[in-house]
């Protein structure tokens, strides 16, 4: 009934509709009883102490959760997650492996990257 009494007064050009801000402000809109009102306001209080009382109790736990994670990223950088093996090869071993492994793979396909441009480009 409410989007029927809208699209009454709406002004539509290309399918888009637009309504102005005074025929907005005449616009009828229906409030509940009184004492309906007084009850929303009340539930809506209840719900409101609830919500604090939550944050109260989860304020504790997110410190908590901050620190646990700060302690974690420290023992992970430093290798004291899990036992190390000392056969193992270092970090700097591997990240020179990877970094060989890019720079082969990217002088092989730079040339490929061309002709297949070059054939896209000529189709």
């Amino acid at each position: 009934m409410g989007r029927g009494q809208i699209e009454a007064i709406a002004a539509s050009s290309a399918g888009q509709h637009n309504i102005s801000l005074g025929n907005l402000q005449q616009f009828p809109v229906p409030l509940p009883p009184l004492l309906e009102t007084s009850r929303i306001i009340e539930k809506l209080g209840e719900v409101e102490a609830f919500i604090e009382t939550l944050c109260k109790a989860s304020n504790p736990h997110l410190q908590k959760l901050s620190t646990l994670r700060q302690s974690l990223l420290k023992h992970a950088f430093s290798g004291k997650l899990v036992p190390q093996d000392p056969a193992d090869e270092p970090a700097s071993v591997l990240l020179e492996r990877i970094r060989d492994q890019r720079s082969e793979l990217e002088g092989s396909t730079t040339p490929r990257k061309r002709a297949i441009r070059k054939t896209k480009k000529s189709s």
